[in-house]
């Protein structure tokens, strides 16, 4: 039972790492074909808010950090849940 546990971890990390993989590449597509996608507003010393554009990578690592913060608590839930089935089967 431990080690369909450790499996099952296994199987959720490589499913999390695959669909960071497929978002990153769904994301830089998107972002390449529009590029104003990668604006940013920015402040500067006086006040003013300008629009920058940053590199596609930039803009991928942003548009990826919200949505993993969007939509991580899935996988955490996930691995909670198989990590507290281990410490039940440990005792």
């Amino acid at each position: 039972m431990i080690e369909s546990s450790l499996q099952a971890l296994e199987v959720l990390k490589k499913e999390y790492e695959g669909m960071k993989e497929q978002i990153v590449a769904d994301l830089k597509k998107h972002i390449e074909g529009n590029p104003q996608l990668r604006m940013k507003q920015v402040r500067t010393p006086d006040g003013r808010t300008m629009q920058v554009a940053v590199s596609v990578e930039e803009a991928v690592k942003a548009k990826l950090d919200e949505y993993l913060l969007q939509n991580e608590e899935q996988y955490l839930g996930e691995f909670s849940g198989i990590i507290e089935e281990l410490k039940m089967q440990v005792r």
